[in-house]
């Protein structure tokens, strides 16, 4: 049994159909944004660095109240309320406390759950699934998780059974 269910993004839909259901009892630090798994991976690795650092975020073209991480390939569109260098030190925290409640969250048994991008994101699975695990399991080794995918994506059959 697991004590949480954690999203882990790709969109907000991940987050917003764990709370509807009943499974989500907090906002975590990939719930409300464009997020690439490898991203998502590198941050749970390395205990969130680099996470939101200055170096890697520029504003999207035409969209003000946008901004992309070019490092880690997020794209966060619900953050800015009107003007993102006014607002990052008061989003920096925000995230900060969701990182610090994910970090607490982790040492207990969590199930993770990610809505899979495209079949790219697929295909980055399968080849790198131990490694994935690996970081999962990190913080308890009870921790798993649980990938989502789209209508028109299939697992090779080899994957089927022992994925």
């Amino acid at each position: 049994m697991y004590n949480y269910f954690i999203s882990l993004g790709w969109f907000c839909g991940t987050a917003s159909s764990l709370s509807k259901y009943g499974f989500r009892d907090f906002s975590g630090p990939f719930d409300w944004y464009y997020s690439d798994l490898q991203g998502v991976i590198h941050f749970l690795e390395t205990d969130f660095e680099d996470f939101l650092c200055r170096d890697n975020l520029q504003i999207v073209e035409g969209k003000p109240r946008e901004f992309i991480d070019v490092k880690y390939g997020m794209h966060y569109n619900h953050d800015v309320k009107v003007n993102f260098e006014a607002e990052y030190d008061d989003i920096f925290a925000k995230y900060q406390r969701r990182i610090a409640r994910i970090r607490k969250q982790m040492k207990k048994s969590v199930c993770f759950v990610r809505a899979v991008r495209n079949q790219g994101e697929l295909d980055y699975i399968i080849h790198n699934k131990n490694y994935i695990q690996s970081v999962i399991k990190k913080e308890n080794e009870h921790n798993e998780i649980i990938f989502l995918l789209l209508n028109h994506m299939k697992l090779p059959r080899s994957y089927v059974d022992g994925f």
